[in-house]
């Protein structure tokens, strides 16, 4: 269980209007690799206070930046 019931709703905070459609293709794909990224990357990690949320997502677009994947 996730570190609080947040997961989701950080996930979509961070994924903004695209949100539903990104998480419905990953659990197409894989179910419990998409409630893994709820309860585990948003719930648990993403909970933490090392940084705050608008860090993190600059953090997140960075790296995917810096790794030549535009379309995520």
């Amino acid at each position: 269980m996730a570190a609080d019931d947040l997961g989701p709703d950080r996930r979509r905070r961070a994924q903004g209007r695209k949100a539903d459609g990104l998480h419905g293709a990953l659990t197409r794909l894989d179910p419990t690799l998409a409630r893994w990224a709820d309860d585990h990357i948003f719930g648990d990690v993403w909970s933490e206070d090392a940084l705050r949320f608008e860090d993190r997502v600059l953090v997140a677009i960075a790296m995917l930046a810096a790794t030549g994947r535009r379309n995520q």
